[in-house]
């Protein structure tokens, strides 16, 4: 005789088990045809695209949603910027543009909309191709920047102010790096545009990557013609911050603006959260004015750092 449980009690406690696997399993099913969009077409994306790029204005940027989707990015080359950011964009992300074209599935497309750091006007041109959509969202004129010292960095003044205060002037500009250099060519020590992983996003910016032995770059811009109010955004790099050991050490940052000290503090390397420092210049609307940042670090080592400023 078998010392084992009886057979119908192994088929009852197998019962419920099977049962929970068939209904998980349904579950999965239901979801994926009543809840999930539905895959779209690769041609349907490249209509909408096409038809987005017959409408855009040279201003204009395009952002899919989600934005890792390839099958979308993949035919937006021909806008001149794309928002790949996969959480909600902040004001500076857009203040430059006119529009965004936002390519979504039409049943995620108020899912899309929901990033954007204002209220979205629902009724912008759209264009549409089976379940692909793409439409232009608008940036209000009072959300947009007059200047970006990103675009102005070309005719910035930029050099390196050692520890006894002896600055040399960076004449040389390369085109392959876009930016300033002291010297010969450094792909680390400069000041250039560039795009770099700040703010949990990747996002155009001026790398300004403090320079060795423990100077600092002093970069000006002269003749700024100031309106409302200045933003200047500036932060580690997210992987700076992962190579200094979760974020030990900092970054000196001062920012002056017409004479005017708008930030002057350390910024601790596990801050690569995109920090915003805002300054009201609606007294001096008009005015023409220096705007000049400094960085520096007392270790340079992987202090990866990157800033931008707008004018409103």
């Amino acid at each position: 005789m078998s010392s084992g449980a009886p057979r119908g009690q192994v088929v009852r406690a197998a019962l419920p088990a099977a049962v929970i696997v068939c209904v998980g399993a349904l579950s999965l099913l239901g979801r994926a045809l009543f809840f999930e969009p539905r895959p779209i077409p690769e041609s349907d994306w490249e209509a909408v695209a096409a038809g987005a790029l017959e409408r855009a204005g040279e201003r204009d940027a395009a952002r899919a949603y989600p934005p890792w989707d390839d099958r979308t990015m993949v035919h937006l080359g021909g806008f001149g910027e794309r928002l790949v950011t996969e959480h909600a964009l902040v004001p500076e992300d857009v203040a430059r543009l006119d529009a965004v074209w936002v390519f979504a599935h039409v049943d995620e497309l108020e899912d899309a909309l929901e990033a954007f750091p204002f209220e979205v006007e629902r009724g912008g041109e759209r264009v549409s191709s089976g379940d692909a959509v793409a439409l232009r969202v608008e940036v209000p004129v009072a959300r947009r920047a007059r200047a970006r010292l990103r675009e102005l960095l070309e005719g910035a003044k930029v050099e390196r102010v050692d520890v006894e205060g002896e600055a040399e002037g960076c004449d040389r500009w390369d085109d392959s790096l876009e930016g300033w250099t002291c010297g010969k060519r450094d792909e680390v020590y400069h000041v250039g545009r560039s795009i770099r992983d700040v703010g949990d996003e990747v996002r155009p910016c001026i790398w300004a990557h403090p320079p060795k032995g423990e100077a600092t770059w002093r970069v000006t811009f002269p003749g700024v013609e100031l309106g409302e109010r200045f933003v200047l955004r500036a932060s580690p790099t997210m992987r700076g911050w992962r190579r200094n050991e979760a974020g030990k050490g900092a970054v000196s940052l001062e920012a002056r603006v017409g004479g005017e000290v708008l930030v002057a503090r350390d910024v601790p390397m596990r801050e690569y959260g995109w920090g915003s420092y805002e300054m009201d210049t609606a007294s001096r609307r008009g005015e023409r004015v220096d705007v000049v940042v400094e960085v520096g670090a007392r270790t340079t080592k992987d202090r990866q750092f990157c800033f931008d400023g707008w004018v409103y």
